[in-house]
């Protein structure tokens, strides 16, 4: 494990300096998509909630193998990808192998998840219980986090003035395999992030959680458990700040120390 995480790290990074190159966080995504479901994002952008328009729906229909694919399509609304996500596993507490949400240059979600319980794929009453919760959780999901509502951070970073010092730390656990990339160079108009961890049921609510602290949008994201001992898990996102930008370089750090302290605890 130890020679692979120092394998992919290193093709993470610049030669000088610890920002992503965008080719090689692509290649990174790509090498841990799950299946023939986890294609390629188009180049994301800036979504204002109030311009897409979508008739709300919720499917759930046959996946691969085992699992059960749940699709939802509604217009984009803040707080929407968190709120499916606590449904599924936190309400429902189904096991969940992968998702993938783009959000259209008209505001619309594409949302697609792969789920089942006890190992096989849902039945009848699972399938009514995951369209009744998530039509509920599309018309009304959550709180959105208000830009001039964030007056004091979780998560302490040091001085501006030493942010360059912080571009040399490596925040990758070399034994346990779990890392985290927060960047801000990889994508034209967006800030990114991976988690590559142990994984677990909560952990994508946990990541979420850390993230929604936020006020920002989320145009991409896919989370995926991969064939590797341990059963590890890649989680991606595309976003941006709630006015179109990418965030800041304190704001990029405290999600480095954030995320990167949940996957070492969650790969222990």
């Amino acid at each position: 494990m130890a020679a692979f995480v120092s394998a992919t790290w290193t093709g993470l990074r610049r030669s000088a300096g610890g920002s992503v190159r965008g080719g090689a966080l692509a290649q990174c995504a790509a090498r841990r998509r799950p299946r023939a479901r986890m294609t390629a994002a188009a180049t994301p952008t800036a979504v204002v909630a109030q311009e897409g328009h979508a008739t709300p729906a919720v499917e759930v229909a046959d996946g691969e193998g085992e699992w059960s694919q749940v699709t939802v399509r509604c217009r984009s609304v803040p707080g929407l990808l968190k709120a499916v996500v606590a449904a599924v596993v936190g309400e429902l507490g189904l096991e969940m192998e992968s998702f993938v949400l783009r959000v259209g240059e008209d505001g619309v979600v594409d949302f697609q998840l792969l789920v089942r319980r006890d190992g096989i794929k849902l039945g009848p009453d699972d399938v009514q219980k995951v369209s009744t919760a998530l039509t509920a959780t599309i018309q009304e999901p959550g709180t959105p986090v208000e830009a001039d509502a964030v007056t004091e951070r979780r998560f302490r970073s040091r001085e501006v003035a030493d942010l360059e010092l912080l571009e040399e730390e490596d925040y990758a656990d070399y034994e346990t395999g779990a890392f985290v990339v927060v960047d801000n160079g990889a994508l034209m108009g967006s800030s990114s992030v991976t988690v590559f961890s142990k994984d677990s049921p909560s952990l994508v609510q946990d990541i979420l959680e850390i993230l929604t602290q936020y006020p920002i949008d989320i145009s991409f994201a896919s989370s995926a458990v991969n064939d590797l001992a341990g059963r590890y898990r890649t989680t991606i996102f595309h976003f941006t700040t709630q006015v179109g930008q990418k965030i800041d370089e304190v704001t990029e750090h405290e999600l480095n120390v954030a995320l990167f302290g949940l996957a070492q605890a969650a790969s222990k």
